[in-house]
């Protein structure tokens, strides 16, 4: 299992120009977002096909990075593979399309033709073939592998933990089954109702499914169902927070925006809103949620701390925008330009010149520079403790959680890419820190502890696995965590031995 990057994204400043349209900067000299940890970055592609860029954020007049070649018009960024450097995304026509970040190559994958295309991690990309099978393409493979089903598969669900889970539907029933790829034998299945809808948590935790207005669980470890909830009217759209621990439903000819908790599987009435809603879109980060109004480019915005509406914005409605920026601005789309607003919906807002004519992806890295411990001076126990309790985040800006069989040694990059250190630094002796959960419900966090202690075969995790409360926007968010560990590989086999979905990342808990 390949452990994840669990970003620390810092307190940024605020935006300091106009995109495309200010002054030019020179690829080779990028300007970082932030002066400690993974940089807050956005890539930006033309909307009818050129070169991608990729901008420091919020210094968006900041060029980090620039492709060797052309990118064809993008419909929808896949997940960001943080190892390789590569962005995962389809173009137009749905062929997979590859923006590698270190090398600067952009590669599509025409052959073989797949459709319905996903990847939980941006390295493996799945798709069904012409006749049906199912096809993985990794990058360097020599080759794609495939898998032919029994049953006309209509949804490839990509698991953080590298497995796959299937769903197909026969006569009056769905069935799910997991495989882990390159194995072709199903490790479990499971048969249900007939459904409709399918939607999978972040964290690979669980997935969900509607049949008429019952909400289906199924969970992931076992393939077990678990209570259903019964809802008012059949579902338009639903999305889950990041944690995973609520589901965001509208239903058909209802202005109620519903809520259902994971943990109690109990349905709760959120906000009435103002009019009929079409769509939703949960941000990453789970500060805010999206809701598209059925009649008009009106999109409302709910606090997800509070489940209180902060009022309304005007925005072109597409694949990549509106957005919710890693600073917590929200990211509009006016006729041929950007417009950032506060989360609050405040009278600051900051216009990009143009920005709509680009694809927007953002993300959170390290990749273009070298790394924290080689290149400062300062313990990272201290810088740790410099950053507010506030700006600790999951990275989300990709989708990607354990789940590689293998972690290929970082490609280092150019030191002239880089300004050269005033001087050497000793050598710093990293940490690293398991982390199983990132929960609202406090209650929650502390059950997920026990299960971790009874489960687990590591004493290590047993002694150290504990719940630490970060403060997030306006919530308080109950980190599970375990550690500090003195390697990542010695994380690593901690986690793997916890039987539970699990992250690493660099650094003191």
């Amino acid at each position: 299992m390949r452990p994840t990057l669990f970003a620390l994204a810092l307190a940024v400043a605020a935006c300091g120009g106009d995109g495309r349209d200010g002054p030019a900067s020179d690829a080779n000299s990028p300007q970082v977002a932030s002066a400690r940890g993974p940089d807050l970055l956005v890539l930006r592609v033309p909307r009818k096909g050129g070169t991608p860029q990729v901008h420091a954020f919020p210094q968006l007049d900041s060029i980090v990075w620039s492709a060797n070649g052309r990118a064809p018009v993008l419909a929808r960024v896949l997940a960001f593979d943080e190892y390789e450097g590569s962005i995962a995304a389809v173009d137009e026509r749905g062929v997979p399309v590859r923006i590698d970040l270190r090398l600067g190559g952009v590669t599509r994958e025409p052959r073989p033709a797949i459709k319905n295309v996903a990847s939980a991690d941006g390295y493996a990309i799945y798709g069904l073939g012409a006749k049906g099978e199912v096809v993985r393409l990794t990058p360097g493979s020599g080759g794609a592998w495939t898998y032919e089903p029994r049953l006309p598969v209509r949804e490839l669900l990509p698991q953080p933990n590298g497995s796959l889970v299937l769903v197909a539907d026969s006569a009056s029933r769905t069935v799910l089954w997991q495989m882990q790829p390159p194995e072709t034998r199903a490790a479990r299945s499971l048969v249900l109702e007939r459904t409709e809808r399918v939607l999978r948590t972040l964290v690979g935790d669980r997935v969900y499914l509607t049949s008429g207005r019952r909400l289906l669980a199924v969970r992931i470890r076992d393939l077990e169902a678990v209570p259903s909830v019964e809802l008012p009217a059949p579902p338009r759209a639903l999305v889950t927070s990041p944690s995973g621990d609520r589901v965001y439903v509208i239903a058909d000819s209802s202005r109620q925006l519903f809520i259902i908790d994971r943990y109690s599987e109990s349905l709760v009435d959120g906000p009435e809103l103002p009019g009929f809603p079409r769509d939703l879109r949960m941000d990453p980060t789970g500060r805010y949620l999206l809701i598209r109004a059925a009649a008009s480019d009106t999109v409302w915005v709910l606090s997800v701390g509070s489940d209180r509406l902060q009022g309304s914005v005007v925005t072109e409605w597409r694949s990549d925008l509106p957005a919710v920026a890693p600073d917590g601005r929200i990211v509009l789309a006016r006729g041929p330009d950007v417009v950032l607003v506060s989360g609050e919906l405040q009278e600051d807002r900051t216009t990009i010149s143009g920005g709509a004519n680009d694809f927007w992806y953002f993300f959170i890295w390290d990749g273009f520079r070298p790394r924290l411990a080689e290149t400062e001076a300062e313990p990272v126990e201290e810088q740790l403790a410099s950053v507010p309790d506030d700006t600790i985040v999951e990275n989300p800006f990709e989708g990607q959680v354990a789940g590689r069989d293998t972690a290929p040694s970082p490609v280092p990059v150019e030191a002239s890419v880089f300004e050269p250190p005033v001087a050497q630094a000793p050598p710093v002796e990293v940490e690293f820190t398991l982390q199983f959960g990132a929960l609202r419900d406090e209650d929650a966090a502390h059950q997920l502890v026990r299960e971790i202690r009874e489960g687990s075969s590591t004493p290590r995790v047993m002694a150290t696995v504990r719940v630490l409360a970060t403060t997030v926007g306006e919530s308080i968010v109950h980190r599970v965590v375990a550690g500090p560990f003195r390697s990542r590989a010695d994380a690593e086999s901690a986690g793997q031995q916890s039987a539970k979905p699990y992250w690493v990342y660099e650094g003191a808990p």
